[in-house]
């Protein structure tokens, strides 16, 4: 009987080296170099907050050859930005870390050349209509009266107050 517990056991011991568990108490973790580059992300204007923190992790050196890029994550200030413009993002090696208790990130570079946030003005448009008159040209300023105007703005933030009529004749 006691032949049989010892031999259960020592199937039950191997099996756990076997499987290898990374976070066994007192294995260190595996140490995977990779580079941080910066990635550019375009939007068009839509009257809300973007918070940008776009990042691509390249160049993976992991002797465990299972390392999930995913688990790497910015812990720098993002950018926050509503308004169209265009707004980078800066960082360094110590604005990233690494989830997986099972691996210590190693940031051999960074290249935050493209980190930018772009975001493109709304595409509004405004449509006149309205009586047309016939006038012959005497030097003065002309008036136009009897107009609609009609607008289409898919962020639904544009005012008739923000039109410049000045130039319409």
């Amino acid at each position: 009987m006691k032949k049989i517990l010892i031999a259960m056991l020592l199937c039950v011991v191997t099996l756990f080296a076997l499987c290898g568990a990374a976070s066994a108490e007192g294995e260190e973790p595996t140490v995977v170099e990779v580079k941080i580059v910066g990635v550019a992300e375009t939007v068009s204007y839509d009257g809300h907050e973007h918070v940008y923190q776009s990042f691509s992790v390249t160049n993976i050196k992991d002797p465990s050859n299972s390392f999930d890029p995913s688990t790497v994550k910015f812990t720098g200030t993002p950018v926050r930005a509503t308004d169209a413009g265009t707004y980078k993002l800066s960082f360094s090696a110590k604005d990233f870390t690494c989830t997986d208790p099972n691996y210590t990130l190693k940031v051999t570079s960074v290249n935050p050349k493209n980190a930018t946030l772009t975001i493109k003005p709304a595409e509004v448009t405004v449509h006149f209509t309205g009586a047309v008159e016939t006038r012959p040209y005497n030097g003065q300023t002309q008036t136009l009266s009897d107009y609609t105007v009609s607008v289409s703005d898919p962020t639904g933030t544009f005012t008739l107050a923000m039109l410049d009529y000045s130039g319409l004749v």
